[in-house]
C-alpha cells in the first residue's frame, strides 16, 4: 500500500516535469505546461508542512537542522548544473557572455526577482527556470519558523483556518500588485505572488492530520474515483487555453490549480484504487518522477545549447535532449543526490542517538 502510495506521487512529480518539459519544446503552441510548476509547489508545501508536524510533535524540530538537511538534498544538484552549464557555454564561446554574472542570481537563490524585474537585469536563457526553485528556496526560510511560532499558539483547526486565509490574503495581494501596474513578470515569479500555491499545499497537510476531516475529504474523493484524473487532465487544457499573461491567471487561476493539485494529491496518497492513482503509479511515470529534479534543472540548459549551436530543434533533436536530460538526470540522482542523502540520513541518525528528546511544545497545540 505504501508503495504505491510513493509510487503515485512520484508519478506525479513526473506528470509535472513532463508538462514543463512539453512547454518549453514547444513554447508557440498552446501546451498549458507550465501549469507542472503549480504541482510542484502544491506538492512541496504539502511535503515539507507533514514533515514540520511530525517533527514538532516528535520534539526533534529545529530550524537549522530543517534548513541544513533542505540544502544538503537540493543544492549541490543545483551547483552543478550552474557551474557545468557556465563552464560548457565558455568552452563552446556560445553566446550569451553575460551567463557567468547569472551564477550569483542562481547560487543566492533570488533569480525568481531577477525574472520578476527582467526588464532591468535582463535574462539568459539557461537559467531562466530557476526561478522557482528560488521560490521554494524562499519558503523554506520563511515558512517553518512561522508555522512553529503559529503551532506554539493555536490548535490545528485554527492554523488550518490561518492559512486559508493567509492563501485570501495572497489572492487579494496578487490583485491589488497587478493593478498598481505591475507587469506579468513580476506576478508569475514573485515570491509574495506566487505563495498561495504553497500554502494551499501546507493546508493540505494540516488538514490530512486532522483524522475527522481525513476521512471526509478521502471517502468524499473515494465516491468519485475519477474526479481527481478528470481535474489532472483539465489543467494543462485549462492552462493552454488561458493567456499566461492574462489577468484571470494573475488573479485566481494560480490558487485554482493549486486547489486541484491538492485534490489530485489526496488521491495519490490515501485512494490508490482511484483512476489518477493508478495511472501515476505506473513505474516509468515514477521513475521520471524519482528523477525530476535532476530533469528540472538540466533540461532548459540542454535545449538552449541545442538551439544556441545554430542547428534544426526538430522532432528528432527534442527527442535526443529528451533522452539526454534523463541520462544526466539519472547519473546526478545515483551519484550525487543518493549518496548525499544517505549521508545526511547516517548524520541525522547520529544526532538523535547522542540528544535527549524533549517534546516541543507545539506539540499539545496541535493536537
Amino acid at each position: 500500500m505504501m508503495n504505491s502510495r510513493a509510487a503515485a506521487l512520484d508519478g506525479l512529480r513526473g506528470l509535472a516535469v513532463l508538462f514543463v518539459i512539453l512547454f518549453h519544446y514547444w513554447h508557440n503552441l498552446p501546451t498549458g505546461g507550465f501549469v507542472g510548476v503549480d504541482i510542484f509547489f502544491v506538492l512541496s508545501g504539502y511535503l515539507i508542512t507533514t514533515l514540520l508536524l511530525d517533527e514538532l510533535e516528535a520534539g526533534s524540530y529545529r530550524f537549522s537542522s530543517f534548513f541544513l538537511r533542505r540544502t544538503i538534498r537540493l543544492a549541490p544538484a543545483l551547483w552543478a548544473m550552474a557551474l557545468g552549464t557556465t563552464v560548457i557555454v565558455a568552452a563552446l564561446s556560445i553566446p550569451p557572455h553575460e551567463l557567468p554574472g547569472d551564477l550569483a542570481f542562481v547560487l543566492t537563490y533570488t533569480s525568481n526577482w531577477k525574472r520578476a524585474f527582467i526588464e532591468r537585469f535582463g535574462d539568459s536563457f539557461y537559467f531562466c527556470h530557476t526561478w522557482s526553485l528560488a521560490v521554494e528556496q524562499q519558503f523554506y526560510l520563511s515558512w517553518p519558523l512561522l508555522f512553529a511560532a503559529g503551532a506554539t499558539r493555536l490548535s490545528r483547526s485554527d492554523l488550518l483556518k490561518a492559512i486559508l486565509m493567509g492563501v485570501a490574503v495572497v489572492t487579494l495581494w496578487r490583485w491589488l500588485v497587478l493593478y498598481d501596474g505591475a507587469r506579468m513578470f513580476r506576478i508569475y515569479h514573485g515570491f509574495d505572488t506566487r505563495i498561495d500555491e504553497l500554502l494551499v499545499g501546507c493546508a493540505l497537510a494540516v488538514a490530512l492530520s486532522m483524522p475527522r476531516l481525513r476521512a471526509a475529504l478521502v471517502e468524499w474523493l473515494r465516491t468519485r474515483p475519477t474526479l481527481s484524473a478528470t481535474l489532472l487532465a483539465a489543467m494543462p487544457i485549462l492552462g493552454a487555453y488561458t493567456d499566461i499573461d492574462g489577468v484571470a491567471l494573475a488573479i485566481f487561476g494560480y490558487t485554482l490549480l493549486a486547489v486541484i493539485s491538492a485534490i489530485v494529491v489526496i488521491d495519490c496518497r490515501f485512494n490508490p484504487a482511484s483512476l489518477s492513482a493508478r495511472i501515476l503509479s505506473n513505474r516509468p511515470l515514477a521513475y521520471l518522477g524519482a528523477i525530476s529534479y535532476g530533469v528540472y534543472l538540466w533540461h532548459l540548459p540542454i535545449l538552449a545549447l541545442f538551439i544556441a549551436s545554430g542547428s534544426e530543434f526538430g522532432l528528432a533533436q527534442k527527442g535526443v535532449a529528451f533522452l539526454l536530460t534523463v541520462a544526466i538526470a539519472s547519473a546526478s540522482h545515483r551519484l550525487l543526490e543518493q549518496p548525499l542523502l544517505r549521508w545526511n540520513a547516517e548524520r541525522r541518525s547520529r544526532e538523535r542517538a547522542a540528544a535527549p528528546r524533549h517534546p516541543h511544545p507545539a506539540s499539545g497545540a496541535l493536537a
